[in-house]
């Protein structure tokens, strides 16, 4: 409803919502609208997206920083009963 009242198609500005077109104008705010409708869909897309790459590189790192961890830890370990 926002959005209809922002690009509201009437071109004069009599009402704030699309009309039916009679002075030419009307159906450019449905226009509008779906346009409008549509980029936000596709940012919310986009930024899912976006954070479902960054969720999955920060498990990556978490889980790489994990194994070296456990490496390091064995290493150690190998290397203590070693020179024991």
């Amino acid at each position: 409803m926002i959005v209809m009242v922002i690009c509201g198609g009437d071109g004069g500005g009599e009402s704030e919502f699309v009309d039916g077109g009679d002075d030419g104008y009307g159906d450019s705010g449905i226009v509008m609208v779906v346009l409008v409708e549509m980029v936000l869909v596709m940012v919310v897309v986009v930024m899912m997206v976006i954070m479902m790459v960054v969720v999955m590189i920060v498990v990556m790192v978490v889980a790489i920083v994990v194994v070296m961890v456990i490496l390091v830890e064995m290493v150690v370990v190998v290397m203590a009963v070693y020179f024991w």
